[in-house]
């Protein structure tokens, strides 16, 4: 008897989780393994996540931006595959080819395996005939490497391969970004790598010490969560509270 009360109980727990269309609420989602996570007993608190799962898709959405289109990553085999594009307001920009009056297409591509993800950022204007270079950010649960690519990788039939070359070989290649390939300005390295540390409801960027006399580094960055999303959210970027190109906070 006390076996399928507590059965009955359980069933009831699950079912308040579960919503229409085959959604399932948790409290946020971790993006390494697409699974939907609990933090606790105390229940879920606003924002949360929903999921939906099927054999080659995942849709993620948040309860407080529900009039969205659900996140969806998409299962290509040697990675799972997230794409989101959107546009900013008509705004004049000069480009090197022409001055634009026009929309700015913004794309982020994320490319998901082994608990680590890929993401892709590239913005370009409808009518310039500029190339849309590629600023790339590669995350694992305790490091952060920012890239940037100085070519097209539409021009390259599996983009994923050659995303791959970049992060394999960056410490060897000797690019350097110039503004506007104006070649008169300073230069500065195409690659940054951090430490990462998540305290309470932060995230930290720590910058690795050359001499290696510190374990994470020194402290760069700070971004605070949004709510109990923890370091997912799709729709918002988090708060920075902290920045410092040198800091004496090391550790």
């Amino acid at each position: 008897m006390k076996t399928f009360i507590y059965l009955f109980i359980l069933s009831l727990f699950l079912f308040s989780f579960t919503v229409s269309d085959g959604y399932k609420k948790y409290q946020t989602f971790d993006e390494y393994q697409l699974k939907g996570v609990f933090f606790d007993s105390k229940g879920i608190r606003e924002p949360y996540v929903l999921v939906k799962e099927d054999e080659d898709t995942v849709w993620v959405r948040i309860s407080n931006h529900l009039d969205k289109e659900p996140v969806k990553y998409v299962d290509k085999g040697r990675y799972w595959y997230y794409l989101m594009k959107w546009e900013d307001q008509a705004e004049l920009y000069r480009a090197r080819i022409c001055l634009c009056d026009t929309d700015r297409v913004n794309v982020k591509e994320k490319f998901v395996f082994n608990d680590t993800i890929i993401t892709c950022e590239t913005s370009f204007y409808k009518t310039a005939k500029e190339k849309n270079h590629c600023s790339l950010t590669i995350d694992t649960k305790t490091k952060r490497l920012t890239l940037y690519i100085p070519e097209n990788l539409e021009d390259y039939p599996d983009k994923f391969e050659r995303i791959k070359y970049y992060i394999n070989s960056y410490e060897k290649l000797n690019f350097y970004y110039y503004g506007f390939d104006d070649y008169s300005l300073p230069s500065r390295k195409i690659y940054y790598v951090f430490n990462k540390e998540i305290v309470n409801d932060s995230i930290c960027y720590y910058r690795p010490s050359e001499n290696k006399e510190y374990k994470l580094g020194c402290l760069y960055s700070v971004y605070q969560f949004n709510g109990d999303l923890g370091e997912f959210d799709p729709y918002e970027d988090n708060l920075l509270v902290y920045f410092q190109l040198e800091s004496d906070i090391c550790k």
